[in-house]
């Protein structure tokens, strides 16, 4: 959640923002003074989630391409609030060409 909000109000170009379990609230999101970036943003969420319910990832994902970023949704049906194999298989997919 933390580096979504930090990477979305900060003027910094970052590589990839990758959210776990962390998407922000449309509260949130709807308030928020979005910076001029070219960050990319993965979100990947357990559909089982039980802290933080998935329906907020798929909204933070539809507010970042409607700002036109550059975002991945990744859910997950078998995962709860935790990290899953599916997940960790994005992230390294996203950062294979930086070898």
């Amino acid at each position: 959640m933390l580096a979504t909000y930090y990477a979305l109000q900060k003027n910094l170009n970052f590589h990839s923002i990758i959210s776990l379990s962390g998407s922000l609230p449309k509260e949130i999101l709807n308030d928020l003074k979005i910076s001029e970036i070219k960050s990319s943003f993965l979100i990947f969420h357990g559909k089982m989630d039980d802290v933080v319910p998935f329906n907020r990832a798929v909204e933070t994902n539809s507010f970042l391409e409607s700002k036109k970023f550059s975002s991945k949704l990744v859910l997950d049906d078998n995962c709860a609030h935790s990290i899953s194999q599916i997940a960790l298989d994005e992230i390294n997919k996203l950062y294979e060409h930086w070898n």
